[in-house]
């Protein structure tokens, strides 16, 4: 038994070193592969981290905007039928995704073609990145990337910032072309070129303002990237430039026209251009000295506040022309700058924890950044027009939400990410105890001997911070994917207690129906029988529209009075509002059951079976029988 103990003892050395050696192979095998070809290796790459952000993570919608658009798509929940106008988005991914859901419609099209787009856009990034030559600090700053931003995208799938991630990949692709034709006039750049139109205009066809916005930040790099260039490569940059300027122009006035040749859509985009100054800006205030311009078109303050809430449903309460009237009488947006309107934006900015990760890593990309006298002024420039657009944005329109200065902010990282050096050289000097010493008292850094300290004492800071901010951003994406995870089961749950019929209508209104916690991998095969009224921007389109006439629900508020099938879904917070709306226009009352999901949430249904059920008059079973409300 000693004897076989021993054996083991002395083979085991052996077997490390065959370890060792196989995994050096493997490793040697890998960046070989990168080296010979660095398009199929990004692919192969990317997948296999969208493959274990998919195993780690439960993705969900960042806002409910895309739930919506997904319904309409589908046909299912908040549309009676397939349909191809999801407004932000280009018809023609309509159509297709009309097409697809027609054909197989328990399939998640939706939300694969955006996390599909965000796959091929990262999978360019990274091509960028190694396509002037593989190193393992590149592949190590990129998995870096991913984790800190790429991961925010792939779980927090949103349209608009897809397409602005899409719209960066392409431009990347645009400038990596450039380059490579600069350090080798014989490479060909037509398929690099032409992967990067495709890319914006895909991210055109999402959302058509992305990718201005993104052309328009990423203007100062492709102006120094350009300049000078031989006229031969200049005339294939601008042909390219041009033809996609062309596909995109033609697929924007083609979107127009199909919506502008329904009466019905034509009527809507005009509305919803006055109805965003509302609530999707935010300019109007009911104050005392405010009140008279709503009283001249007959608002009571409780209107004001439903409109601000995203109800404007009652055409004759909510019509264009007292919108238009109310914004012409008062100077809104004059008077809406102040110190303090401007100090929320970017408190607003500040304060969002999935930009923390970003700006801690940040140092030691841009420490990692080759550095030329053109790259430092390419971030620069770049970095400040970003600033100016986001503070335009602030003053003229509206704060920009997170889906728009998430990518605008971090555009910058993946230009450094593209210029990184191929290999630097790292302090050999392990951190020293007087390094601590000089953080914690610096006065001793004039001490003699302690400034030799300085540079790897600040290397070895950068890539702590850089630690912290990648494990700051995984946490923040696990717990959201928890707590998203957990909403997401509680709605389902919620949607099997009330039981929907076919033949009844929910009118969804606050902040309760959390659709934004559905899985954009999941159909909504489950909401094939809850037929929904989404008290939101997609009010006045034909297709709530249809979904009214169906129910016979003039005023859906009012319905849940005078339909049997019309149920009224509301928050807590929103009641208040829906009860002074009745009483104000229509005399009447209305009264709510209260119910409680799994998460502690609280949530309220109103409609005639309901007001029976909270009046203890006709309890179904103990699962529905509500708490009576007080």
């Amino acid at each position: 038994m000693q004897a076989s103990f021993k054996t083991q003892t002395e083979h085991a050395p052996r077997r490390m070193k065959r370890l060792r050696a196989s995994v050096a192979l493997l490793v040697a095998g890998f960046e070989r592969f990168a080296r010979r070809a660095p398009a199929r290796f990004s692919l192969l790459t990317v997948a296999g981290l969208f493959a274990l952000a998919l195993v780690t993570l439960s993705p969900s919608y960042d806002t409910k905007d895309d739930p919506w658009m997904a319904m309409f798509a589908a046909g299912k929940g908040a549309s009676l039928a397939p349909d191809e106008h999801l407004v932000f988005t280009n018809v023609v991914i309509g159509l297709a995704l009309k097409f697809l859901y027609t054909a197989l419609p328990a399939v998640a099209w939706y939300g694969l073609y955006l996390a599909a787009t965000q796959y091929l856009a990262l999978s360019a990034i990274l091509y960028a990145v190694i396509a002037s030559g593989y190193s393992r600090l590149r592949l190590a700053l990129f998995a870096l990337f991913f984790a800190i931003v790429g991961i925010v995208y792939f779980n927090n799938v949103q349209y608009t910032s897809t397409a602005a991630l899409a719209a960066q990949a392409g431009l990347l692709l645009w400038l990596v072309s450039v380059e490579g034709r600069q350090s080798n006039p014989r490479s060909s750049m037509i398929a690099q070129l032409a992967c990067g139109v495709a890319l914006l205009v895909l991210a055109s066809l999402i959302r058509l303002e992305s990718m201005i916005g993104t052309v328009l930040i990423a203007a100062p790099a492709v102006a120094v990237t350009i300049w000078p260039l031989r006229k031969g490569t200049l005339m294939r940059l601008m042909a390219s430039a041009a033809l996609g300027a062309v596909v995109v122009l033609g697929f924007a006035v083609y979107h127009d026209a199909y919506y502008n040749r329904d009466p019905g859509w034509r009527e809507f985009l005009r509305f919803n251009k006055t109805r965003v100054k509302f609530n999707d800006y935010g300019w109007t205030r009911y104050t005392p000295e405010t009140a008279h311009v709503f009283d001249a078109v007959g608002w009571s303050e409780n209107d004001h506040a439903l409109i601000a809430d995203w109800f404007f449903d009652n055409a004759q309460v909510y019509s264009e022309a007292h919108l238009e009237r109310v914004l012409e009488s008062y100077p809104w947006p004059q008077r809406r700058q102040t110190p303090a309107h401007h100090w929320r934006s970017v408190r607003d900015m500040l304060l969002d924890k999935s930009l923390w990760p970003s700006m801690l890593a940040a140092p030691l990309l841009i420490w990692c950044l080759a550095r030329t006298q053109r790259n430092v002024l390419m971030l620069a420039v770049t970095s400040v027009l970003i600033v100016a657009i986001l503070c335009g944005v602030a003053i003229f329109l509206k704060p920009p939400p997170g889906r728009v200065y998430f990518p605008a902010l971090t555009f910058p990282l993946v230009l450094a990410l593209m210029n990184s050096r191929a290999s630097v050289d790292w302090p050999r000097r392990r951190f020293p105890a007087l390094a601590v010493r000089c953080f914690i008292t610096p006065v001793t850094w004039f001490r003699p001997g302690a400034r030799v300290l300085l540079h790897p004492t600040l290397i070895h800071a950068v890539l702590i911070v850089a630690v912290v901010g990648t494990v700051m951003a995984a946490n923040r994406q696990l717990r959201r994917s928890r707590t998203m995870q957990a909403a997401r089961h509680a709605f389902y749950e919620t949607v099997a207690r009330i039981a929907p019929q076919d033949d009844q209508l929910y009118v969804a209104f606050g902040k309760y129906c959390r659709y934004d916690a559905l899985s954009p991998f999941d159909s909504f095969e489950k909401l094939k029988n809850f037929h929904l009224f989404i008290v939101a921007w997609p009010q006045r389109t034909p297709i709530c529209e249809a979904i009214k006439q169906r129910f016979g629900a003039s005023d859906v508020l009012r319905a849940a009075l005078d339909c049997q099938n019309v149920r009224l879904l509301v928050d807590p917070s929103t009641r208040p509002l829906c009860e002074q709306y009745l009483r104000e226009h229509y005399r009447q009352s209305i009264q709510f059951a209260e119910f409680e999901d799994r998460c502690g949430d609280r949530f309220e249904l109103a409609g005639r079976d309901v007001a029976l059920l909270a009046r203890g008059k006709a309890p179904t079973s103990k699962e529905q029988a509500p708490k009576r409300y007080r």
